[in-house]
């Protein structure tokens, strides 16, 4: 079996799924916080995790794909 090198787009994803989820993270400890405006940063903190997560899934998706172009 041979190993497969990562792909641009690959690494891509998975640092953007990382941020993804410690944004996640992040909105889970706001909880825990005490600040003005924690309403808007979760809320902003979660739809931030939201779009990485979704680009990121988009890229690894695509990523896979092998043309059989002969």
């Amino acid at each position: 079996m041979t190993k497969g090198k990562l792909g641009g787009k690959k690494i891509l994803g998975f640092i953007l799924m990382g941020l993804g989820i410690l944004s996640w993270i992040i909105f889970l400890l706001l909880s825990f916080s005490d600040f003005p405006d924690k309403a808007a940063t979760a809320i902003l903190v979660l739809i931030t995790g939201e779009v990485l997560f979704i680009i990121s899934i988009i890229l690894l998706k695509n990523a896979g794909k092998v043309s059989n172009n002969r």
